[in-house]
């Protein structure tokens, strides 16, 4: 009840996005699975056993945003009257480190991509990690890729925005682009916008992708920074031992779903 009060709550009030209020209704059910007894009851003993919990399961990082979910959740039932005092009010923890050196491993990333469902959000996905994997840009370009560069460049590279300097990728990356870009015509989605991406966003697609990683049961959380750390040649070596199967492996999922060569 006080999960979806409060969900409701922020939702109504607009101090939070969509896919920001997916990541508080996880955090708290998770932990409300955790205890036996109901969450206006929960002391600050319940939330260090609980921390012990996910010391074995996630990086610190991961634990500061849980925690901070839970101590907005609490703030909550303050305001509410619910409870007299929080319990994780005094509650402190080390200083969360940087990801900046991990990557994913190849086999991650194949997992990665084998997860990705055939809807439409999903072959997004999967163009996405596929362009963050080989190009080794940040995400927050790749959602600047525009249309018409795509066709000027004829599904060879794209323009970074304000820049003149073109940024190649392979032909069977090209090809994907080009399905995506027809399927997103086909389904009318992003209107006549000339972001190849439009509707997406920075924060959504993190959280799409650390949820990709759950999905593809990946024992640790992964970040899009890990993608992008992975080194090139080596995922290139990786997908050219066998280039021509990918490929028609790829062209058989998108015939299926009717976006196959007009």
């Amino acid at each position: 009840m006080w999960i979806e009060e409060f969900l409701k709550y922020k939702s109504e009030a607009k101090l939070l996005k969509k896919e920001s209020l997916e990541i508080y209704k996880t955090d708290i059910s998770d932990f409300k699975k955790s205890i036996e007894i109901g969450l206006e009851q929960v002391t600050d003993e319940d939330i260090i056993k609980y921390i012990h919990i996910l010391k074995k399961r996630y990086s610190p990082n991961s634990i500061k945003r849980k925690v901070n979910s839970l101590k907005n959740f609490y703030k909550f039932l303050l305001k509410q009257k619910v409870i007299d005092n929080s319990p994780v009010a005094n509650i402190t923890l080390e200083k969360a480190q940087s990801k900046v050196g991990e990557k994913l491993e190849i086999w991650e990333l194949n997992t990665l991509i084998e997860s990705c469902d055939e809807s439409f959000e999903g072959i997004r996905d999967r163009v996405v990690i596929e362009l963050l994997a080989e190009v080794k840009t940040s995400i927050n370009d790749i959602l600047k890729i525009k249309i018409s560069d795509l066709k000027l460049l004829k599904f060879r590279g794209f323009f970074e925005e304000g820049k003149s300097e073109q940024i190649d990728i392979s032909e069977r990356l090209g090809e994907a682009l080009k399905s995506y870009l027809t399927l997103r015509e086909r389904e009318k989605k992003g209107g006549n916008s000339d972001y190849l991406f439009f509707g997406l966003s920075r924060q959504n697609f993190r959280a799409r992708f650390i949820a990709l990683g759950k999905k593809a049961k990946l024992e640790r959380e992964i970040t899009p920074n890990m993608l992008v750390n992975m080194g090139k040649d080596e995922i290139r070596k990786e997908l050219e031992q066998d280039e021509n199967q990918f490929y028609l492996e790829l062209r058989r999922k998108y015939m299926e779903i009717g976006i196959g060569d007009d």
